[in-house]
């Protein structure tokens, strides 16, 4: 299956996956661009386990602001990581996620603000 407008690969299909952060995250932030708006999502896993996982009684907070009509894309950032996780050093992250994705087109990846793309990953 491709998505429509991007006509990329669709990775996952039941939708559950983009709350994958809060396994390992208190806090998932989320920032899309598109259409001039710039709307931030923030999620918090313990008013999540309050509400006893039920997304729909969580009191989320949404913020929407204008932003270059031009800009879009998504950014997720990740707060106060557990400690109970071993997480792959920063080389082999950007390996995964190039590996995944670095071929795509209109795709742009950076991790601690540097752009990677295919030409960061290391011959074996």
């Amino acid at each position: 299956m491709t998505s429509f407008l991007k006509k990329r690969k669709v990775k996952g299909r039941k939708g559950i996956g983009k709350f994958s952060g809060l396994m390992i995250a208190q806090i998932m932030k989320l920032e899309t661009y598109a259409s001039g708006k710039k709307t931030t999502l923030i999620i918090n896993k313990e008013e999540l386990a309050l509400a006893h996982y039920d997304l729909e009684k969580v009191p989320l907070s949404i913020n929407s602001e204008d932003c270059e009509e031009d800009k879009h894309g998504t950014i997720v950032t990740l707060e106060g990581l557990s400690q109970n996780f071993n997480f792959p050093n920063p080389e082999r992250l950007k390996e995964f996620l190039v590996r995944d994705y670095g071929r795509e087109n209109d795709f742009k990846l950076i991790i601690n603000g540097e752009d990677i793309g295919v030409l960061d990953l290391q011959g074996k």
